[in-house]
């Protein structure tokens, strides 16, 4: 005859039918250095409670056993995630992916405990944000991450994300926006009209650098060598949102974004008027910028120290500017100044690999999308001309 645990105990229901259930202590927590110990009732059988008992020392012996007070939410188990997240990327990056976790992820899944969310509910959710958002793929790589990272803890027992569907989206083509020639030229006056020159400055240097909106943010005059034409791009600003919105620099973008350019003499005429008038605003508030050793910013936010101007000001004043009713001209975004200037450059006859260096494009994939932008544009242009010339 078996030997019965005696850790197995016998107990009565009200209505006289017997029931098993047992008390047990399976060891320590190496994680938390605290005693495990189990209760669980119910069992219509002896061998049914012996069985689930051995089956829980199984599971802690072998590291598997998860304890019913310690199943975590899904913002629990985000949480842990994204304190490792954060040492493997740089501040500007991990701050945007919690932004989107805040917004689209949190509200849905937050709450929840992990172990009980299913394929369906995570379905539901990237179907919404499919129809939704343009970056719902990156929502669903969060959730893909936090439960990969919870089947390493073995908080879960499978990753309900590898079940479920992308959903397919009509390929859109992507529109590109920016300025030509003649849209360029009128924005530019435009502004030198009616603004004062440190914003003229700022769109101008955009337009005819093609560098990124965080690069310009960044700029301090140290970079920029006015005997040799250059600017020297080495850093970028971004928003800390952990900071109250304070401005600070990082590195760039990628290895790429590192990079010299060439800029021409008008602009670096501009820019060099720019600093004179800057120094003078600055000491007129009791401000010296010349102690600074060209570690001056180049647009700051006030004359009376030298802190960043958000690029979130220059957003807010092109939005108000082509709302305008006396500006006749073509909307555009600031990011859109940037593709002006490639499509330019391409229009002016410089080659793929010219335009992906001066942007500091790592991918050249991305400077082929502009290109193809261009060309479509210019095979319209050569229809029209052929018209033109038949109608004569």
């Amino acid at each position: 005859m078996p030997k019965i645990d005696k850790r197995i105990k016998k107990y009565f229901l009200k209505d006289g039918s017997i029931r098993y259930g047992f008390r047990a202590y399976l060891g320590t927590d190496e994680l938390t250095g605290k005693e495990v110990r189990v209760k669980r009732n119910g069992f219509k059988t002896s061998k049914d409670a012996t069985l689930a008992l051995n089956t829980l020392e199984l599971e802690f012996e072998n590291k598997v056993f998860r304890p019913t007070t310690d199943i975590m939410t899904f913002g629990d188990v985000y949480n842990l995630w994204f304190e490792v997240y954060k040492t493997s990327v740089k501040k500007s990056t991990y701050q945007e992916l919690n932004d989107s976790y805040q917004r689209h992820i949190m509200p849905i899944f937050a709450k929840l405990r992990i172990n009980k969310i299913s394929s369906a509910l995570c379905q539901k959710a990237i179907n919404n944000w499919y129809k939704k958002y343009a970056n719902a793929n990156k929502y669903r790589s969060i959730l893909n991450r936090v439960f990969k990272y919870a089947l390493s803890l073995n908080l879960v027992d499978n990753n309900p994300i590898e079940r479920t569907i992308i959903p397919h989206k009509k390929a859109k083509e992507k529109k590109i926006d920016f300025f030509d020639k003649q849209d360029l030229n009128y924005f530019l006056n435009f502004v030198k009209d009616n603004y004062p020159i440190q914003t003229y400055t700022y769109f101008r240097l955009l337009a005819y650098s093609g560098m990124r909106k965080g690069e310009a943010g960044a700029l301090q005059w140290c970079d920029i060598n006015f005997r040799n034409n250059t600017i020297s791009i080495t850093k970028t600003a971004y928003q800390d949102n952990e900071n109250k919105g304070v401005m600070i620099n990082d590195t760039p973008k990628t290895s790429s974004s590192v990079r010299t350019i060439d800029i021409d003499n008008e602009t670096m005429n501009i820019l060099e008027k720019w600093k004179i008038e800057q120094a003078k605003l600055m000491l007129s508030h009791g401000y010296n910028p010349n102690t600074k050793h060209g570690k001056q910013y180049v647009f700051t936010k006030d004359w009376t120290k030298n802190t960043p101007l958000n690029y979130s000001v220059y957003n807010s004043l092109l939005r108000r500017l082509l709302q305008r009713d006396d500006y006749q001209g073509k909307r555009i975004s600031i990011h859109g100044f940037r593709h002006t200037h490639a499509s330019l450059l391409f229009e002016a006859g410089a080659s793929i690999k010219e335009v992906q260096e001066r942007l500091g494009h790592s991918n050249i994939q991305t400077t082929l999308n502009i290109y193809t932008h261009v060309t479509k544009n210019a095979k319209k242009e050569t229809a029209n001309k052929f018209f033109e010339y038949m109608s004569l």
